[in-house]
């Protein structure tokens, strides 16, 4: 039999050999999967001015100045995504196959003849956002190469009911009449009026510019099927002063439910 002695330099011996002994790799943590968001470029702004230079008898139209005409082509950062995206101007256009996105987006625009592309937009999405609308303005001084982003959230959840939606994207005070509703817009307020408010198979929507004096100039006046099962949305932008007009409105409609899938074809017999 081993003495005490002897049995607690072995006990030693071995707390020893097992504290010497490598650890176990830790396993790094798995990344968080990235949620997939169907987003919606929809780029804002007047079409530039045509300018043609007649040389030796042929018109030539002359090249935009940079920053002056707004990206046809964009592309997201992430090489996953589709890279060729076409943009049309006061139009949403939907990116294909949603994007798949830790909850910030980057694009670039493509360049030319082999050159690199250039950084040109940057945007953060809400929080359990699965659906959202990227509206793209020029800079204050009109450059669409330093535009800015406004988000709007068109996830189900977040649409509500059926109905108008309006977003006063100037700096004019306005004033709506959706039916018998009357709505008062801020410069860079929205609102909404749920269809539940109106009657009738169709809706009139009017538009008017409140001046400092009090008076009110009609700038819209148009009459759309009531929106029964979707969210109408008239986005209010400004533009260039034309026979007396300082707004533009553009249109597009968010439907609530998914569209259903198209019946299957029977095989021919």
């Amino acid at each position: 039999m081993k003495s005490e002695p002897a049995r607690r330099r072995a006990a030693l011996l071995l707390a020893g050999l097992l504290l010497a002994a490598p650890l176990p790799a830790a396993k790094p943590a798995p990344e968080p999967p990235k949620k997939t968001v169907e987003v919606r470029l929809m780029p804002l702004g007047d079409t530039p001015k045509l300018v043609m230079r007649y040389v030796n008898g042929i018109y030539t139209q002359m090249p935009y100045a940079p920053g002056e005409a707004p990206p046809g082509i964009v592309q997201i950062e992430d090489g996953k995504t589709p890279t060729a995206v076409p943009l049309d101007l006061n139009r949403p256009t939907t990116l294909p196959a949603g994007v798949k996105t830790d909850g910030k987006l980057s694009f670039v625009l493509p360049a030319e003849k082999g050159a690199p592309a250039q950084p040109w937009a940057a945007c953060a999405l809400p929080d359990r956002c699965t659906k959202a609308l990227l509206l793209l303005h020029p800079s204050g001084r009109g450059d669409w190469l330093k535009p800015r982003i406004i988000v709007e959230d068109l996830s189900p959840a977040r649409l509500g009911e059926p109905g108008l939606r309006l977003l006063n994207h100037t700096n004019l005070p306005l004033e709506a009449e959706v039916g018998p509703v009357k709505v008062a817009l801020r410069p860079g307020a929205s609102a909404s009026v749920p269809a539940a408010r109106l009657t009738g198979e169709y809706v009139t929507f009017r538009l008017h510019r409140v001046n400092d004096d009090g008076t009110r100039t009609p700038e819209l006046d148009r009459t759309a099927p009531m929106p029964r099962e979707r969210v109408d949305f008239y986005v209010i932008r400004p533009t260039a002063p034309r026979r007396g007009k300082h707004i533009a409105v553009c249109e597009f409609s968010e439907p609530l439910k998914p569209a259903e899938p198209a019946p299957a074809k029977k095989p021919a017999r």
